[in-house]
């Protein structure tokens, strides 16, 4: 090879103002540092997918109960894991809606008209009869990702 000045050959490339051989940075520190490096990045992703598949539900992003389709007919909401199951109903006036508390965790519901329970945990039992038409919106004010809907029909 053809030298351009001692020490550095044709095919060098400018760094930083000095010239560098062409085969710097191709060397065994250079992969090993790009492997940690790559490395490093994918650890960093299974930690954030990982923690998210690992945590509480109610403590994910869950649908707004605003958006939900009401499941028809149904008067038993679980909370079996920081979540209301199912998180909007829909019943005909006069009906009773029974909150059953499964979670480990203590809870609480209160509607925005008013009405609430106490904070039950695990073998509690809350219930609210709907005697009139209308949208209930509801919260455990524990755990503000937790909330739901019972529309009532006429």
């Amino acid at each position: 090879m053809d030298q351009v000045r001692p020490g550095v050959t044709r095919g060098s490339r400018p760094v930083g103002g000095a010239l560098r051989p062409a085969h710097a940075g191709g060397g065994r520190a250079a992969r090993r540092l790009r492997s940690r490096s790559l490395l490093a990045v994918v650890g960093l992703l299974l930690l954030t997918v990982g923690g998210y598949l690992l945590s509480p539900p109610g403590q994910r992003l869950i649908e707004d109960p605003a958006n939900a389709e009401p499941v028809v007919g149904v008067d038993l909401i679980d909370i079996p894991g920081s979540e209301f199951v199912p998180s909007v109903v829909a019943v005909p006036a006069g009906t009773t809606v029974r909150w059953t508390f499964t979670d480990d965790h203590p809870h609480d519901i209160v509607f925005a008209d008013g009405p609430a329970s106490e904070v039950l945990g695990r073998g509690g039992e809350w219930s609210r009869t709907f005697d009139e038409p209308g949208d209930f919106p509801y919260t455990c004010t524990l755990h503000g990702r937790m909330g739901g809907r019972v529309l009532v029909t006429g």
